[in-house]
């Protein structure tokens, strides 16, 4: 029997209220949510509507090849959501899939085209109808079917009931899948956004600029949850730096009617008074009509890169004055070389009563004065000559200890504390003594109506992570640690920010402004790193880094004080003078002369070779300005030693650059200014030393 037949007959079970039926699975389709209970209400109101015994919905597998039951109605319970059907064999539902047209059935045994209605107890039926439920454009989601248990025949408001019922089920399937794809989606989105070291944002457009959105990581940044970002009236205005507001709301002012990018970087005041530096990226978008526009966007924590590049500004600045200050300092003991040489010359030529004694005097002692200040500026750009040895910081502090308390006075109470197995490091324990005396004269400044200094020592290993909490440049290891602390005025960022600078003071005309600048060249000559903390009113802390020896090396005996030669500063060698600058050259050859020496004198690199090609066998010495043209001093050294290996050679300097860390010669070195009879003494211990 045709399909066409069996629909014209008029139907024995057509109920009254179609459509109300139908309208109010529609309703339901539209309002439920979980698929499941869905599909079970459609074919639970098609049973009521068609008055039929069972009814179904089979779904296609994605292999395209099986059903599964989705829902059912008359069937037993336990077979829904397991039992599976063969799409390809002779069943009703598989012909009705590969057809995709309604199949009526008055009576199953008159039924040519398949085989089994595929219901899957075994239930016997006599009539039913089926149609496809469609799915997307590629594929069908299904077939839903009605049967009885008796002969029925179908009118064409029953086929066109099933349809209806069939195509909400599949607008419905096809939303819940939507909504669950959409769902999936919005989850993976939001735990990417919330994973995201970034806060995201939607802001209004407007006159209040209020946030409708802001990502949880705004209370990482700023210690607001989204909810208060959202809710508090002008919290953005509130947390802007004053420093920062105006600029940002230009910029936002902007945006409403230019629609351009933002980009930009600003300072937040988070609930803790913490100063946050943000970068905010935004892109203007259109809201609905009659609404602003809206800019949406994402905060970057930007403060650790910021204070990183404040560290790198302030290293180079640091690093061009120094070589600046190295500069004019070494240009300037060639001049202070001359003035106190002359100086000298002129008193031991004068008798304890001439009237002018007293102001030669004065004029060398203005020399060497400023010989101090030379040598501070160029500890602090770090071209000092130093005399490193293996040092017990512990040992310095102790013979120290009665000479600070008579620097910072009675009013104040000196406390040290030191690490009883402290490690060895390698410095000029000169030099360190000059770091903790300038460190003790800015303490006892700092605490002008009484305190407490205290000065500390204490082993310490730095991992990756505390070496970047202490200093951006300083290295992971082990270091020696000298900590020097007060309970003084403090100072505030602005000054911490400036402290190592040359010539910064706090102290107006009172203070040269070179003795922190002097313990940082110091300190970073010798391999270490400084570390400071200060706030107004609470005191400040000194921390200095320095390498700490192996445990073989720090075992070794540290070494003492050259011991003072007896001999006076006279003798009969020959020495090879080699100096650039005409005035120093003079002085100290006449010097030497009149100590006894011979003087042979050469102002550059290649007059220097020619001479000693000449005296080679006579020449004991070889005293050499570093830096001079041509050449280096001590590459005039490596030269003179490869014609005559025995040779002795004492280099002199203004500063100690690159070039002198080669140290062709460990030890015999000199800095500049110096006296004659410090020179003379100094020649006279690398003569005789064997």
């Amino acid at each position: 029997m045709s399909d066409a037949a069996a629909i014209d007959k008029p139907s024995s079970a057509t109920l009254p209220g179609q459509h109300e039926a139908i309208a109010e699975l529609g309703l339901l389709a539209l309002r439920e949510r979980d698929i499941d209970l869905l599909l079970q209400h459609a074919v639970v109101v098609l049973s009521k509507l068609l008055d039929v015994e069972y009814s179904g919905i089979l779904s296609l597998l994605p292999d395209g090849e099986e059903f599964l039951l989705r829902a059912a109605v008359g069937l037993s319970p336990e077979l829904i959501g397991t039992a599976t059907v063969s799409s390809l064999g002779g069943t009703q539902a598989g012909y009705t899939l590969r057809h995709t047209e309604s199949v009526v059935v008055p009576d199953f045994a008159a039924e040519t085209r398949f085989s089994s209605p595929a219901l899957l107890d075994g239930s016997p039926v006599v009539s039913g109808m089926s149609v496809v439920i469609p799915g997307d454009r590629e594929h069908p989601y299904g077939v839903l079917s009605v049967h009885t248990s008796h002969r029925r025949t179908f009118s064409a408001e029953d086929v066109s009931a099933l349809r209806s019922v069939a195509h909400l089920v599949a607008g419905s399937v096809l939303r819940c899948e939507h909504e669950k794809a959409l769902a999936a989606a919005e989850s993976k989105y939001r735990n990417l956004v919330e994973r995201l070291p970034l806060t995201t944002y939607i802001d209004a457009l407007d006159d209040t600029f209020s946030s409708l959105f802001a990502s949880p990581q705004i209370e990482d940044l700023l210690g607001y949850t989204p909810a208060e970002w959202a809710e508090l009236p002008d919290l953005f205005f509130e947390v802007l730096h004053p420093d920062d507001r105006d600029r940002v709301l230009d910029e936002h002012a902007r945006l409403r009617t230019s629609g351009e990018e933002l980009r930009t970087e600003y300072r937040m005041i988070a609930r803790d008074g913490r100063v946050v530096w943000v970068q905010d990226q935004g892109t203007v978008v259109e809201g609905e009509p009659g609404s602003p526009r809206q800019l949406e966007g994402v905060l970057l924590d930007v403060t650790e890169q910021k204070r990183l590049e404040d560290q790198l500004r302030q290293a180079q600045k640091m690093e061009a004055v120094g070589q600046l200050a190295g500069g004019i300092a070494h240009d300037f003991n060639n001049l202070l070389m001359a003035i106190i040489g002359y100086g000298d010359f002129v008193l031991a030529r004068l008798g304890p009563d001439d009237p002018l004694r007293p102001d030669v005097e004065e004029i060398t002692a203005a020399g060497n004065r400023a010989a101090d200040l030379t040598r501070q500026l160029l500890a602090f750009s770090r071209k000092q000559v130093l005399q490193p040895q293996i040092l017990d910081l512990n040992a310095v502090v102790r013979e120290m200890e009665r000479m600070l308390q008579r620097l910072i006075g009675e009013h104040l109470e000196l406390i040290t504390a030191l690490e009883p197995d402290l490690g060895r490091t390698q410095a000029d324990p000169g030099q360190i003594e000059q770091v903790i005396v300038n460190l003790a004269v800015n303490a006892r400044d700092a605490m002008p109506e009484g305190g407490v200094l205290a000065v500390e020592t204490a082993n310490v290993e730095l991992d990756e992570a505390a070496a970047h909490r202490h200093l951006a440049e300083i290295a992971p290891g082990s270091y020696v640690v000298l900590t020097v602390s007060d309970t003084g005025t403090g100072m505030d960022p602005e000054t911490l920010r400036h402290l190592f600078e040359p010539f910064f003071t706090t102290k107006g005309t009172a203070g040269t402004g070179l003795g922190l600048a002097t313990v940082y060249g110091i300190v970073k000559q010798s391999g270490g790193f400084v570390w400071v903390y200060s706030e107004p009113g609470g005191g400040t802390i000194f921390r200095i880094y320095l390498p700490r020896l192996g445990r073989q090396s720090g075992d070794l005996d540290t070494e003492g004080p050259s011991t003072p030669i007896s001999a006076p500063p006279v003798g009969t060698e020959t020495i090879l003078l080699v100096e650039d600058e005409e005035q120093v050259r003079s002085l100290i050859a006449r010097d030497l002369r009149e100590r006894g020496f011979t003087v042979l004198v050469a102002s550059d690199y290649e007059h220097a070779l020619e001479l000693f090609d000449v005296h080679k066998d006579d020449v004991d010495l070889l005293l050499t300005d570093v830096v001079m043209p041509g050449g280096s001093g001590l590459d005039l050294a490596e030269e003179i030693r490869r014609r005559r290996p025995e040779i002795r050679a004492l280099s002199m300097s203004g500063y100690a650059g690159s070039v002198l860390s080669r140290h062709v010669f460990p030890g015999a070195a000199i800095q500049k200014p110096f006296g004659a009879a410090v020179l003379a003494k100094r020649i006279r211990e690398v003569l005789d030393d064997c």
